[in-house]
Formats: structure tokens, sequence, C-alpha cells
């Protein structure tokens, strides 16, 4: 939804996903047509204002964001195990443009409930690894474990969501 309803803003949105079945799937579900173009790195998934990129995230280069001048981290570094993180923070700040924002958000849990992903990524952890690069602001945080049921039963006691505004000051 929130790719759509960015797109439907007036913005162009640029996507990297790895699962072609999930791409597939997102214009499918939407009703889009879309324009499929195969690269060395990346299957190109184009309609209108959106630009999905299917294939390894770590493929990605600066020049791939280089028109953009803002970040959704949906559900990138919540994806990322534990130990996989610092290579994925390295490679974001390398190929973010030096005069952009980003909107993240991430889920904080007892990782011994469960194992992931979703990924636990403390708030500290998001202070430290960004904190040299951007001016990071927690605008949210909240409990969620209740409000979608499959948190419960996958055995989670506690479920936050925290939303950050990061701005850069490089």
């Amino acid at each position: 939804m929130d790719i759509n309803w960015l797109a439907q803003q007036g913005y162009e949105v640029i996507g990297i996903e790895l699962s072609q079945l999930a791409v597939e799937a997102f214009f499918e579900e939407n009703s889009l047509d879309c324009e499929r173009v195969v690269t060395d790195r990346f299957t190109i998934y184009t309609s209108g204002r959106i630009k999905l990129l299917q294939g390894d995230f770590f493929n990605l280069r600066n020049d791939d964001l280089s028109s953009c001048d803002f970040i959704y981290d949906r559900a990138a570094l919540i994806a990322m195990e534990l130990a996989d993180r610092p290579r994925y923070y390295a490679h974001m700040l390398s190929i973010i443009p030096r005069a952009s924002s980003m909107l993240l958000i991430t889920l904080e849990y007892d990782q011994s409930e469960m194992p992931g992903p979703p990924f636990s990524v403390p708030t500290d952890e998001v202070y430290r690894s960004y904190g040299d690069a951007f001016s990071v602001k927690l605008l949210e945080s909240n409990e969620i474990v209740d409000e979608r049921p499959r948190w419960r039963k996958v055995g989670l006691s506690a479920l936050r969501e925290s939303v950050f505004h990061l701005e850069s000051c490089r």
C-alpha cells in the first residue's frame, strides 16, 4: 500500500525486492501493467511512477539512487539478521545520496521468543549505526503485539514498532 500511496502523491518510487514472486504479486494485486527489463544486476519492473528492482540489495549502487532525496526503509533492515546488519548499514551509507533523509521503521522484541524474520532491531542500534551520518529522531514508538494476532501466535509477549526520521548531516 505504501508504494502505491507514495506514487499517487506524485513521487517517483524506486523499490528493491529480492523476491521475484513478491514483485510480480505487487503488480498483479494492484492491477498495474508493467514493463519488465532484465539487466546484469536486476530485473526492473516499471509502471508509471513506480520502478521496482528485483534482485540483491547489495547489488544496489549509489547511481541507482542518485535522484533520490528520501529513503523509506519499511522492511529491509528488519529482514537482516544481526550478523548481516553491519554490512547492511555500511552499504546503505555508501549508496544514499548526501542530501537525503530517511523514514525508518523497526521492530523490537525478545529475539529468544521468535528467531525471525522479521528480526528485532533495538533503538540504540539505530542511533549507533546511523548517528554519525544522520541526525536521528525517534518519531513514534508503540507496543503493537495485540494489534496483529499472529504475533501472539508465534510466541511474542511484546512487540514494539518504532518510526525514525533520519536527516542527513553529511
